[in-house]
């Protein structure tokens, strides 16, 4: 049987796969460690690429995805079909340890400067040609983006990075946690794009939905970023410095900025169930509709429905509330790698205060 544990966000977000048979026995094969999803195209196509467990193999599948949403009914579901598909040897072309040794010797850096070495692939007529890896380095203020493919190094992008503190300046005063802005959530640089998504008299459920909505399109999955499921990453550095992209923790601060940006309550939820046998770490968020916190969830395509994780298999489901985030409440190393004050990456069970504490309770909706 194959690692569910490493896929179940991969068959949430993209239940097209869980009915091809062709992915399914190389994941039977092969297992999985990490996945990560492309752009979505103007025809509503994108690549999802899933490595195996010893990263020596990928597989590849061209889906084209429409996001079916009721506005009306509040309600979302993904309906997709499969236009192409393909596994890539690694090991003939460009391993991921070969990538790693000519960038590491390349640019003359140690593999800490190493912000994701992602998967890629080149689509073209309706078949897919190459497989290449995309490599992100931090230098001082700068992320540099390299591509290696066929062992040939290309430098594909250079973007100065801002270290200082974006936060108002002056003393900030909390009068209500779930619309503040702290060490995590930025919500006034996320005002004007949620504006722009909430035009019009709409209420408090609309608005939300309309955030759902549009993270749901907007956003991709990948798990490819460097100590990603480590530690959960502050909202600027998920849109702006790595470009819409995160896995489910980062999906849900995001979420919680646009809401917090107009002036809706909202707040984090630390998920643990188990699943055909194995732990599952998860994260959601929950916003206050006139006094009723509403469960919402863009990655899981789920708003509203706190069954959804026990409807596809969730199995002992608890829950912790993770608030108060601040990156100097724990320096403990996070399962092993070191989380230094002031980079915007919190260390989840020791950098908020989680309540009840790890594993969490039960709670309606969600665990019955």
């Amino acid at each position: 049987m194959f690692d569910l544990n490493n896929v179940y966000h991969l068959f949430a977000r993209h239940p097209g796969l869980t009915i091809d048979p062709s992915f399914l026995q190389w994941l039977k094969t092969n297992g999985a460690s990490t996945w990560k999803e492309g752009d979505l195209s103007e025809n509503s196509e994108r690549d999802v690429i899933v490595l195996s467990k010893d990263q020596l193999t990928a597989f590849a599948i061209r889906v084209k995805t429409d996001f079916i949403t009721d506005q009306t009914a509040f309600t979302s579901a993904v309906d997709e079909s499969v236009i192409a598909k393909k596994e890539f040897d690694l090991l003939t072309t460009n391993s991921k340890h070969e990538v790693m040794r000519i960038v590491l010797s390349a640019c003359s850096i140690d593999k800490s400067q190493v912000s994701s070495v992602s998967p890629e692939v080149q689509y073209e007529n309706g078949q897919y040609l190459k497989f290449r890896w995309v490599i992100q380095i931090q230098k001082d203020e700068e992320l540099l983006t390299l591509s290696v493919d066929d062992g040939k190094l290309l430098e594909i992008a250079k973007v100065a990075i801002s270290k200082k503190d974006e936060r108002p300046t002056g003393p900030i005063v909390i009068l209500n946690e779930w619309l503040a802005t702290n060490e995590i959530h930025s919500p006034y640089l996320f005002k004007q794009q949620a504006d722009s998504w909430t035009v019009g008299p709409l209420t408090i459920r609309e608005k939300a939905f309309r955030i759902f909505s549009n993270v749901q399109r907007l956003y991709k999955y990948d798990s490819n970023i460097t100590n990603i499921s480590e530690f959960t990453w502050r909202d600027t550095l998920v849109r702006d410095t790595n470009g819409y992209r995160g896995i489910c923790d980062e999906w849900a601060v995001v979420q919680i900025s646009y809401l917090r940006s107009i002036g809706i309550e909202s707040r984090l939820k630390f998920l643990i169930w188990t699943q055909n046998g194995q732990g599952v770490g998860h994260a959601c968020l929950e916003f206050n509709e006139g006094g009723r916190w509403v469960h919402m969830d863009a990655l899981w395509s789920a708003f509203d429905n706190p069954g959804r994780y026990r409807a596809s298999g969730a199995q002992g489901l608890t829950v912790m509330d993770a608030d108060f985030p601040s990156d100097s409440r724990s320096t403990a190393p996070a399962w092993g790698i070191p989380d230094p004050t002031g980079d915007g990456k919190l260390y989840p069970y020791g950098d908020f205060v989680i309540n009840p504490s790890y594993p969490g309770n039960r709670r309606p909706g969600y665990s019955y």
